[in-house]
């Protein structure tokens, strides 16, 4: 069975149809959208972008896609937060593993993982066999360290493989 390598077009088209929920925010249609990344020290903007956010039928997905952007990239209001508060929010989650999130950004969409989905994304590397040049892109990282992680991780499981072999195996006793 030949299988035909995913191109850069198609991850594309992946990554958009990921991201299509944006097309459902309230501030896509907003009067004035530059109250949501204009001064959001301004007590009365943040006011009016937060009354906009409140009744969007996105909200989750907007504050997930927010709070998992790195902290340098994260600017105005965004699901009724400001960058301060998802900053707060982004400290305690640190530990998050989404594994959808993770099958998502190893497919092409746009999104910064957490630690965890970073491991997570190593070992969905191994396990689906995708190319290193995959988990490079998704990661953002050098190929030859993709590399290493990869390989880093199959030793790993290996090792793990050798010293805990299963279950021990039940008496016939016990079973009973």
């Amino acid at each position: 069975m030949n299988v035909k390598p995913t191109s850069a077009p198609e991850l594309d088209q992946i990554a958009s149809a990921v991201d299509a929920w944006s097309l459902d925010a309230a501030c896509a249609y907003a009067d004035d959208p530059d109250v949501f990344f204009s001064d959001v020290k301004d007590p009365e903007r943040i006011r009016h972008a937060r009354t906009v956010c409140r009744d969007c039928p996105v909200i989750d997905p907007c504050l997930l896609e927010a709070v998992s952007r790195p902290k340098s990239q994260d600017v105005g209001v965004r699901a009724c937060t400001v960058p301060e508060e998802r900053s707060t929010m982004r400290a305690r989650g640190l530990g998050r593993c989404d594994p959808e999130r993770v099958e998502r950004v190893l497919a092409g969409a746009r999104g910064h993982l957490s630690p965890a989905e970073r491991d997570l994304a190593v070992v969905r590397t191994i396990q689906l066999g995708l190319p290193a040049e995959r988990l490079a892109r998704a990661l953002d990282i050098q190929l030859p360290y993709a590399r290493r992680k990869i390989a880093d991780e199959r030793r790993a499981i290996a090792l793990r493989a050798a010293t805990n072999p299963g279950r021990p195996r039940r008496r016939a006793r016990e079973a009973a």
